[in-house]
């Protein structure tokens, strides 16, 4: 997980980072079963065979299901394919990729989010989406990926780049923790002698990684809404009967809250380091940013009233559920140059702060 990545935008992450966002496109979740998203990433590549005989696609439109044939919503890689290995669903991904956005059926949009998926799987598995070696060829710092030969450059190296990750995973699939760890600590130091001008920090890498295994946000969602809901409770009881339980435990349910605000805090500092810029800059980063800001009213209005508190807590619970939404990309991306500019963090934290108020008020 941290051997460094460079990512079809051209941003460099820990392998961590790569792991993840694979088994998100791939399975829409985290992990599959016990295997961690590692694990998992490293798995397709040492079992392919296997991987395409196991159902783990979902497949919950029946016009496909009857395109590929077949008879359960959960389908194998292995499906796509007819007798003469032939891509089943290619006419269909082509049709529906000439037809204008607003256009598209629900047929048309079910095909190409199973097709990005299918892709991903294929990429993942061959080793073209772990981009690991620096090439100094490329003007435009392109990295080489798994399936690159290395011509052209010095033998050494050439030779290096076809066998260095081949004879990690064969170490790593004959349980030689020491010789895997050899291989690893080789690419990294390949990486470091050709790319270290290019690469953030190690301390970024660790950061990241840590950032990727506690998942804040997608944590914080259902405790907002658990101490929320008891809280918003509490004080509709307190409305008709007053007791001295109730301030106490609106109290405590309060202080809960406020450090689970700590805790989004820290996460959003964490993704603004790791990315190198403000976390507002897609639908993703809004929505948690926007969940921040109205804890964050809340909690300036809790004095006035803890109904605010329990309020915004159900708001931000909301608002982070969304982000995790299937459509949503929680990815870490490069911003764009036009947007690279301090006023950015001023203008939009201003405007989507306001929104949270907007929500409180509302």
């Amino acid at each position: 997980g941290k051997i460094w990545v460079q990512s079809s935008g051209g941003r460099y992450q820990p392998a961590n980072t790569l792991s993840q966002e694979v088994t998100r496109k791939i399975l829409k979740k985290n992990r599959y079963g016990s295997l961690t998203a590692n694990e998992f990433l490293i798995s397709l590549m040492l079992d392919r065979d296997k991987w395409e005989q196991i159902p783990l696609f979902e497949v919950k439109n029946s016009d496909i299901r009857n395109l590929i044939g077949a008879g359960t919503s959960e389908v194998p890689f292995i499906q796509f394919f007819n007798q003469q290995n032939q891509y089943v669903l290619s006419q269909y991904v082509d049709q529906a990729v000439n037809h204008r956005p607003n256009q598209r059926s629900a047929l048309d949009k079910a095909i190409l989010k199973l097709d990005e998926q299918l892709n991903v799987f294929y990429m993942a598995t061959s080793g073209q989406m772990l981009r690991i070696y620096p090439d100094l060829r490329d003007k435009q710092g392109k990295w080489m990926d798994l399936t690159s030969s290395g011509l052209g450059l010095p033998e050494e190296d050439s030779l290096f780049v076809r066998s260095a990750f081949p004879q990690y995973l064969l170490a790593l699939k004959s349980n030689q923790a020491d010789e895997a760890k050899r291989w690893r600590e080789a690419i990294t130091t390949y990486q470091m002698t050709y790319g270290a001008e290019d690469l953030p920090s190690v301390k970024q890498n660790k950061f990241e990684i840590f950032y990727n295994r506690i998942l804040i946000f997608e944590r914080l969602a259902p405790i907002y809404a658990t101490l929320g809901l008891i809280l918003l409770i509490i004080q509709f009881v307190a409305m008709f009967k007053r007791r001295k339980w109730q301030s106490v435990s609106s109290n405590v349910l309060t202080t809960l809250l406020a450090i689970c605000f700590v805790l989004h805090t820290l996460g959003l500092i964490i993704r603004w380091y790791v990315s190198g810029h403000a976390p507002m800059s897609n639908g993703y980063e809004s929505m948690i940013f926007v969940a921040w800001g109205t804890l964050l009213a809340g909690i300036i209005l809790q004095r006035r009233s803890k109904i605010a508190v329990s309020l915004t807590a159900i708001l931000a619970a909301l608002s982070l559920l969304v982000a995790h939404l299937s459509w949503m990309t929680p990815e870490i991306t490069n911003l764009l140059p036009v947007l690279k500019s301090p006023w950015l963090t001023i203008h939009v934290a201003v405007i989507m702060t306001s929104y949270s108020f907007l929500g409180l008020g509302a």
